[in-house]
């Protein structure tokens, strides 16, 4: 029982921490984009817009070497 005790507290924690998430996603981001995924160049590319409330969409250089990078490093 004490698995099941423990599993059902984890899944509470759980529960309040996507709902809290939410509600801080709901007041900075006005909507997402998701494109579909490229595969021309023999990987799959996929383009993920976020624009943000009070602010508009935000280009950063070097955002796309980032993510390429970090999906490397995940496979690797």
């Amino acid at each position: 029982m004490k698995l099941s005790a423990d599993y059902e507290t984890e899944q509470k924690e759980l529960t309040e921490q996507v709902k809290a998430w939410r509600q801080a996603v709901e007041k900075f981001v006005k909507k997402i984009i998701v494109h579909a995924p490229d595969k021309s160049s023999g990987h799959r590319r996929q383009k993920i817009e976020l624009v943000w409330n009070f602010i508009g969409e935000v280009n950063l250089p070097g955002d796309d070497q980032a993510v390429e990078r970090q999906r490397k490093s995940r496979t690797a």
